[in-house]
């Protein structure tokens, strides 16, 4: 009886061994996987983050990644008082464009604090979008439906990724979750222009938009927190959707 015990025991192991494997899909082959323990990590994950770009422009479905040439943003919201500035605005079927042409200039893995950073490069990004605006900027009158593009260059991007381990019962492994994601960015310079200000006054608008040129440090700083947000909620719903099916030893081997 006890032996027929042991069998039984044995076998139900051995079932839910081969059930939880079955929930661990492999990982595409165009992913060049970096142990933990190699001394050149970082220059690893940089080679795989290379080998993943030109696949970023249609997406990756296995990683629930969406095009992302360009990238699509639905909307975003900005409500700003502060001194003699005072703006409400919104900017929908947002385009950015070369968001995939970035260079990887650092990145670091702590194994011990299970956190990650990344300093990213990108030389050139261009926005179109609809945009409806009312408010002041220094005092200055400022209103308008239409058509805005903003392009940027040489943006410095700064990330720090405090990653979280819980254990996964699909896998009966663990895994890394992402809870926040803290962002910076430092941009060198901005050019915009917004059609069909002040009803389409012309030589309002071309004003305006010198004036907003001029300007465009004061500009970015009113915006910074919100653009800040929606960056790391991007790379929070990225990385949860990759964390969430592959474990960490899948992802990250010794």
């Amino acid at each position: 009886m006890e032996k027929y015990l042991i069998l039984f025991l044995t076998f139900l192991l051995n079932i839910a061994y081969c059930v939880s494997e079955l929930y661990i899909p492999k990982l595409p082959p165009f992913i060049k996987i970096c142990h933990r323990s190699d001394p050149n990590w970082s220059r690893c994950m940089k080679t795989s983050i290379e080998q993943i770009k030109p696949y970023l422009k249609e997406g990756i479905p296995d990683f629930h990644i969406p095009p992302c040439e360009p990238l699509y943003i639905d909307r975003l919201d900005f409500n700003q008082t502060t001194g003699t500035s005072f703006i409400t605005s919104s900017f929908t079927d947002i385009k950015i464009y070369n968001g995939i042409n970035f260079d990887l200039k650092n990145i670091k893995f702590d194994v011990n604090k299970n956190e990650l950073k990344l300093k990213i490069y990108n030389p050139y990004l261009e926005t179109v979008s609809k945009y409806n605006l009312n408010g002041n900027i220094m005092k200055l009158p400022l209103s308008g439906n239409g058509l805005s593009s903003v392009n940027l260059t040489d943006t410095d991007f700064f990330l720090k990724i405090p990653l979280e381990r819980y254990h996964e019962p699909k896998t009966n492994q663990e895994h890394f979750r992402v809870n926040d994601i803290y962002v910076d960015y430092n941009i060198h310079n901005v050019k915009l222009h917004l059609n069909d200000l002040f009803d389409d006054d012309k030589i309002l608008t071309d004003v305006m938009n010198l004036f907003l040129n001029d300007n465009w440090k004061l500009i970015a700083n009113k915006f910074k927190p919100i653009l800040e947000e929606t960056v790391a909620g991007k790379f929070k719903t990225i990385m949860n959707n990759i964390f969430s099916k592959y474990p960490i030893d899948t992802l990250l081997p010794l």
